[in-house]
């Protein structure tokens, strides 16, 4: 089988803060259609990476970037910061609805993108929900205020109103860190679904959790990519002292 072109290429990316690097001399291949847990220890450049690829890093005059990353073969660089918001969603940590209905969340990337028809954003709304496990928890309550969910259904909100504009990744950064058991297995299941339609790199501290749901684990230390592998192989077999005393928890 003929493996599939890379949705994420990235070729000697380095980034800086003040004068500071944050990545150094990165080149990933990411294919879609999987999961790739993003570990390492604090401040190795996980947030870092996600906010190259979405974008967000372009706010930050101090920053300086270098290198390329190509979003399904066109350089990200090129592209609008709205296009490239639509195309690469990015739900961080702590859980952010917007301060109004659940209904509205849903809709509010859809109209932003010209989207209009009721029965359309109807029909889109039902849908994600379904795909986070929550449209029978809130079906009767859509015109309520998202605010009034719980920590564990706020997140599987945002990640839904994420998906309804149809990005061609995902990325979480830290997406159950704050979360009970109960809503992190929820949003691992909402997760594992996910993967039959996109693609998407989960940010982790949780070694249990990427064990569980990565297809791909890659792991960064100092801004440096150090290893990468399938999952039971990386877990299995970790080849670099680095990744085996952060795996050790020393």
């Amino acid at each position: 089988m003929t493996p599939s072109a890379p949705i994420i290429h990235i070729e000697h990316l380095t980034k800086a803060y003040r004068g500071r690097p944050a990545l150094v001399d990165l080149d990933l291949d990411l294919h879609p259609g999987r999961i790739v847990g993003l570990v390492g220890p604090n401040g190795c450049g996980k947030t870092t990476l996600l906010k190259c690829l979405n974008g967000m890093i372009r706010n930050l005059r101090e920053a300086r970037l270098s290198g390329e990353i190509l979003l399904n073969g066109e350089s990200v660089s090129a592209l609008r910061t709205e296009e490239l918001c639509r195309r690469v969603g990015l739900v961080f940590q702590t859980p952010t609805p917007f301060p109004m209905s659940i209904r509205k969340n849903m809709c509010y990337g859809l109209r932003y993108y010209g989207k209009r028809d009721r029965s359309e954003l109807k029909r889109i709304t039902e849908e994600k929900l379904r795909m986070a496990g929550l449209w029978e928890e809130v079906k009767e309550e859509l015109d309520h205020s998202a605010l009034k969910l719980s920590g564990g259904q706020q997140q599987r909100l945002c990640i839904a109103r994420a998906l309804t504009v149809e990005p061609e990744l995902l990325l979480l950064d830290e997406p159950c860190s704050s979360l009970d058991i109960v809503s992190t297995g929820q949003i691992e299941e909402m997760l594992k679904r996910c993967r039959e339609r996109y693609s998407i790199i989960l940010v982790t501290h949780n070694i249990s959790q990427a064990k569980r749901i990565a297809d791909e684990v890659v792991f960064l230390h100092q801004g440096r990519l150090l290893e990468r592998g399938e999952r039971e192989s990386f877990f299995a077999g970790a080849k670099r002292e680095e990744t085996r005393a952060f795996l050790q928890g020393i």
